[in-house]
């Protein structure tokens, strides 16, 4: 009775073994197929390994033509006056700086080659100027972008107060 209602019972056990093995080994070619790509992914050379010869974060880039590296961070606060401290201070922001200069956001538009003085905001009143030459000026958000150069390199805890 039981043999009626499920007939692959009725199989001769010869058959039933060859269907075992047939399914075994299909699994297992499924299994090794599957491991082999996994695998195979996880062989490939990385980057890191085919580093090229020129690495331009120890060497500098063709492209970039300053000297030191530019560091960005939150805007910083500025007061920004002509080179003989005779206008008002115009409120300004530093986008970016560097040990050669610094980039400032104003307002108005100023012309390529001025000089300017700036002072953060935050410093101390007896804090110096730093004097910089506009290098280029460019329009950015309703606003305009200097590129600005130090005329001297200010100390280290000038710098600072730029952020």
């Amino acid at each position: 009775m039981l043999a009626q209602s499920l007939p692959y019972l009725a199989l001769p056990s010869r058959m039933h073994l060859l269907l075992a093995g047939i399914s075994l080994s299909l699994v297992t070619l499924l299994v090794v197929v599957g491991r082999l790509m996994v695998l195979g992914k996880k062989r490939r050379p990385s980057f890191a390994a085919a580093a090229p010869a020129y690495d331009p974060f120890m060497t500098g880039s063709p492209l970039e033509k300053r000297r030191s590296t530019r560091r960005r961070g939150s805007l910083v606060e500025v007061l920004v006056t002509d080179a003989g401290l005779t206008t008002r201070p115009v409120r300004g922001w530093v986008h970016d700086r560097s040990m050669g200069g610094m980039c400032l956001v104003l307002d108005r538009s100023i012309t390529v080659s001025t000089v300017l003085h700036v002072r953060s905001s935050d410093a101390p009143v007896s804090s110096p100027w730093v004097q910089v030459t506009v290098r280029n000026c460019r329009s950015w958000e309703g606003d305009w972008m200097l590129g600005c150069q130090f005329i001297k390199t200010p100390q280290w805890a000038v710098l600072l107060t730029f952020g």
